[in-house]
């Protein structure tokens, strides 16, 4: 039982089933095979599955299949981590559920949040957790970090962080100052306070450096790097602030739109990498915001179940995210998936976008072959089979064993147009 769901979990979001009802339109037997059974079953047999899965099953199940960072170069590697926060909305008015800043709508709103660590250099998420709306970012920042500097084994790490993590002076210093191992470059939230004193910088404090522009013949950009040192509240005569670095982007002039600059400040507590490779670092933590944007509108990572107990008193519901953290993180395994099928894949297919990879790989016509020791897949011919071909070699010979109706397992064999035979089926 526990196989199926979790296989249900998995496959839904990879072939692109988008709600947990579309289940009832779900008639294909590759679907079914692919799940331990003869058909997929119900959106009421998965729902109630998954509303039953225990806390600790869910928590086991989240360190196991969690993935290791990938180091990057140079002696001992070095892990770059993301940690931000996306917020689940909520329409219901059955239950008084906490409401949460939702930056997307700006506005508050009842939500639920889930907080993800993600590998910048793997391109893949590492770990999630579920919690009420009204839990911001700096409240779990560094306990995540502390978290993933032990998870890492020892590795240096580099968190990168928004803006969520410096609403409160006394976060910035929590999590700059009394994180040992981990490097943190914050983003700065602007604060007209402390605009008034980056902008009263003198010009000779700024570096201007010239970056390519967005396509082939555009002009280049101009941005102008400086570095000063921001106090926090409650620094003693010794601490000296925070290393802060002001970078600001020139906009070009458009007809009818003055010219505008625009702002980036980061705090970090690195005081010996130069200012504009600190720069070039933080933007990497773009892909943490595709990965979201790929979660929320490819793999459906909003359509989760509520953490809220049912059964709870509408003015105050119980908290439990089991079901929530099973939906949301299977999804982001999904995610790793894919990525990493594009990644196998080489050349154009690397980092290529999840419905391109599922379009041209995923869901392809076929035939299916059942005897009682195996399946095997035959599909059709297609223009890009050839680039499957290895990954197709590779699964045959990894003997992949799936569950089958009665308890058995059989044998998954899988052979595109021109290799298609019975001699394997034994």
């Amino acid at each position: 039982m526990a196989t199926r769901g979790l296989l249900h979990s998995l496959w839904l979001p990879l072939v692109g089933v988008r709600r947990i009802f579309h289940l009832e339109t779900a008639e294909d037997p590759g679907l079914g095979r692919l799940t331990g059974g003869r058909r997929a079953w119900s959106r009421q047999r998965f729902g109630a599955w998954l509303r039953a899965v225990p806390a600790r099953g869910v928590t086991q199940f989240g360190r196991w299949s969690a993935p290791t960072a990938r180091r990057g170069p140079g002696r001992g590697g070095v892990i770059r981590l993301s940690l931000d926060e996306h917020a689940v909305p909520r329409w219901t008015r059955k239950f008084r559920i906490p409401k949460g800043y939702h930056t997307i709508r700006n506005k508050h709103m009842k939500l639920e949040k889930l907080f993800t660590a993600f590998d910048v250099i793997g391109h893949q998420f590492l770990r999630l957790e579920a919690t009420p709306g009204q839990v911001e970012l700096h409240q779990v920042a560094r306990r995540a970090a502390q978290r993933l500097r032990r998870a890492s084994g020892g590795a240096r790490v580099r968190l990168l962080v928004d803006a969520g993590a410096a609403k409160r002076d006394a976060a910035i210093a929590a999590l700059l100052r009394d994180t040992p191992g981990v490097t943190v470059l914050m983003r700065a939230p602007r604060q007209p306070g402390r605009m008034r004193h980056w902008r009263a910088l003198p010009a000779r404090a700024f570096q201007t450096i010239r970056e390519p522009g967005p396509w082939t013949g555009a002009p280049a950009k101009v941005l102008r790097v400086a570095e000063t040192r921001t106090p926090l509240a409650g620094d003693g005569p010794r601490q000296h602030g925070i290393r802060t670095i002001v970078a600001v982007e020139g906009r070009v002039p458009t007809a009818g739109r003055p010219r505008k600059d625009r702002w980036h400040v980061l705090y970090v507590n690195d005081d010996r990498t130069p200012a504009y490779r600190l720069i070039q670092e933080f933007r990497h933590r773009q892909h943490h915001e595709q990965g979201y944007r790929i979660g929320v509108h490819d793999l459906d990572l909003d359509a989760v179940p509520s953490g809220y107990a049912k059964a709870s008193r509408p003015h105050r519901p119980a908290f439990r995210p089991a079901a929530l953290t099973w939906a949301a993180w299977t999804k982001a395994l999904a995610a790793n998936l894919i990525e990493r099928l594009g990644a196998r894949l080489g050349g154009p297919w690397t980092h290529a976008h999840p419905r391109t990879l599922r379009r041209t790989f995923l869901n392809r016509p076929g035939t299916l072959r059942e005897t009682p020791a195996a399946l095997l897949v035959e599909l059709d011919w297609f223009p890009q089979q050839a680039a499957l071909r290895p990954l197709v070699e590779a699964l045959n010979a990894a003997q992949i064993q799936l569950p089958g109706p009665g308890g058995r397992r059989r044998r998954l064999l899988m052979a595109l147009a021109e290799e298609t035979g019975d001699d394997d089926i034994t």
